[in-house]
């Protein structure tokens, strides 16, 4: 059984390998370009909107390029978008223009829709129905773990150097070589259902708004966090440390948060942590720490609070469907986030410039507020669900649609 589950797991580490590789580039550029954005003198605003355009670019990738990676082929399709995230990673380390970094940001975003494509379908391929469970477990784990591992690629540069824009492109480059050299066939995908998304509000309007308020909070925290971290730390080096706690806490606490939104209704569990998110934000706005394991524990919990919303919204979602609705409705609850994730960082420097450098946390107490209020509301009007009534908890990654049909509940 054992050597039985080995062999087949081997069957996905090509695509898992190479999107390790390549979220470890993706993830320090992430951290690194509102850094080198705020040190070139760029404003707030210019960092919101540059990262509003890659997630611009995601949410429209997600949903078009099924139909290009059909028609030419996955390890074909890879190879392509790669190469193209390469060039424009490469591009921006010439020189910064507000307009020309959007359109290389927005780029790199589409292009990294397709490669969560073809890495998902693949998987998906691979995959059965007891196994899915395992290999999208896998995938999130090559994911995340590479966001957080990639920060610490931060300690070989400067604020102002172009010397990261170099290594990510050489990750991105590398990244092609796992698939490149498989020998296994494309897998076969279809391209994403059209999904009715009033519908979705109506039969889960506090999923599909947690999904929303969710897509608000990622966009800015990947946007302005590393600027918050740059001004009260030292260094870079200690930025990247605390950009891991903050990515880690999100890997880690999503189980132990899922088991508890298991025993009760989940709009309770969202309240929960949208409380814990404002506790900690208040915190760190009367009380700014400068660094030791008072920051590294706050951070640490911010991540997991903040990045459980979004599982935790879809499983709220999930549980009100038909098994045979929950692909589609997905789709639909990543538009959502999509949404949320353009906006977000759109919204937050409004608050940075009245505000000062706390102002992204007052932004942050003021949204999970306001979902907190909204959920509350629900649930005087609405009949609360019995933890029999739900399906169990299953983490799932805000990538694409196609990692909507790894999901072991649509097989129920």
């Amino acid at each position: 059984m054992i050597m039985i589950q080995v062999r087949t797991v081997f069957k996905i580490t090509a695509p898992l390998l190479s999107i390790f590789i390549l979220i470890n580039g993706l993830g320090v550029l992430a951290t690194f370009i509102p850094i080198q954005i705020n040190a070139g003198g760029g404003s707030a605003f210019d960092v919101g909107l540059i990262t509003g355009a890659y997630y611009l670019g995601m949410s429209l990738g997600a949903f078009r390029n099924a139909h290009l990676i059909l028609r030419i082929g996955h390890i074909r399709a890879f190879s392509a978008f790669a190469a193209l995230i390469t060039v424009a990673i490469l591009s921006m380390g010439f020189s910064y223009s507000l307009l020309l970094w959007c359109l290389l940001r927005a780029l790199s975003g589409y292009c990294l829709a397709g490669l969560y494509i073809v890495v998902e379908s693949w998987i998906l391929k691979e995959s059965t129905v007891k196994t899915r469970g395992v290999f999208l477990a896998l995938y999130m784990i090559a994911i995340y773990g590479a966001s957080a591992s990639g920060q610490f690629l931060l300690n070989i540069g400067s604020a102002t150097s172009s010397l990261m824009f170099t290594v990510a492109a050489m990750l991105a480059a590398l990244s092609i070589v796992p698939l490149a050299v498989t020998r296994a066939g494309n897998p076969v995908i279809e391209e994403p259902s059209a999904l009715n998304i009033f519908d979705l509000f109506k039969l889960s309007p506090s999923g599909l708004v947690s999904c929303t308020c969710s897509g608000l909070m990622f966009g800015a925290i990947s946007a302005f966090v590393p600027l918050y971290l740059r001004t009260i730390l030292a260094d870079l080096s200690q930025t990247a440390f605390v950009m891991f706690l903050v990515l880690m806490g999100g890997v880690l606490l999503q189980y132990p948060v899922g088991w508890l939104s298991d025993q009760f209704d989940r709009r309770k569990m969202l309240m929960i942590l949208c409380g814990v998110i404002i506790a900690i934000g208040t915190t760190l706005i009367i009380i700014p720490p400068q660094s030791g394991l008072f920051l590294y524990g706050l951070m640490f919990f911010f991540g997991g609070a903040s990045f459980s919303l979004y599982p935790v919204s879809m499983s709220h979602t999930c549980d009100v469907l038909n098994p045979n609705a929950i692909v589609s409705a997905t789709q639909g609850l990543m538009l959502a986030y999509g949404v949320g994730a353009i906006f977000g960082p759109l919204i937050a420097p409004i608050f940075q410039s009245i505000f000062g450098y706390v102002g992204i946390f007052i932004y942050f107490n003021i949204a999970c507020l306001g979902l907190g209020v909204y959920l509350f509301t629900r649930l005087l009007t609405q009949k609360p669900h019995t933890a029999a009534e739900q399906h169990s908890f299953v983490p799932m990654p805000n990538t694409t649609p196609i990692a909507a049909e790894l999901d072991p509940r649509a097989d129920a």
